[in-house]
């Protein structure tokens, strides 16, 4: 599903990624790492995942998880509060 909204410089919205292992054999120490664009500002400390754990070396323009072993079929989700800031 997508939603789509005006947007405006200092807005606040979550960026959702949803990774799902769609082969037969369990993906192995998945590390998301998910760089922004340069309109938006990442919200560390707000970052929330299903799986695994936010690097301590993520940054505002930068998100790394560290999602670990996805069985096949199975789904990660990544939430990152984000602003709009120019």
């Amino acid at each position: 599903m997508l939603i789509v909204k005006d947007l405006w410089i200092g807005d606040n919205f979550t960026y959702t990624l949803v990774i799902t292992n769609t082969g037969t054999k369990t993906a192995k120490s998945v590390v998301v790492n998910d760089a922004a664009p340069n309109h938006i500002d990442f919200n560390v400390s707000g970052v929330t995942t299903t799986q695994g754990t936010v690097d301590s070396s993520s940054t505002s323009k930068n998100i790394i998880v560290n999602a670990g072993d996805i069985l096949p079929g199975g789904t990660v989700t990544i939430k990152i509060p984000s602003t709009i800031i120019a």
